[in-house]
């Protein structure tokens, strides 16, 4: 009966921390701007939802051609929506890129691509 216990408590902790690290994955990401223009709006939705989020890049700033930064979606979900904001006002956006798979997303010059480092 005690062993029962103690089983249930360790395959309850097991589950947590299996969890918790695929949550990781989902909700941190590094994103790469090799558009050959700079980035002032960058703004994220989970796939199938309606309105964009916050701009992820502080009013004033920009993420430059050539460099990346970290982003955390802070929300665990496998399919995302990306809408970046060019300096000169133009906009494009891309559907359902898996963020759970993939860890890296890159925009380019012919588009957008993730990868999985």
């Amino acid at each position: 009966m005690k062993f029962a216990k103690v089983l249930k408590v360790f395959i309850f902790a097991v589950a947590l921390i299996l969890i918790s690290s695929s949550s990781a994955f989902a909700n941190t990401f590094a994103f790469s701007n090799e558009s050959g223009r700079s980035i002032t709006g960058l703004y994220f939705r989970e796939s199938g939802t309606s309105g964009w989020g916050n701009n992820c890049i502080s009013s004033g700033d920009s993420i430059p051609s050539g460099h990346g930064v970290s982003v955390s979606t802070g929300y665990n979900a496998q399919y995302w929506d990306i809408r970046v904001v060019y300096s000169n006002g133009s906009s494009d956006s891309w559907v359902r890129l898996d963020l759970y798979t993939n860890q890296k997303v890159t925009i380019s010059r012919n588009g957008c691509f993730t990868s999985r480092a």
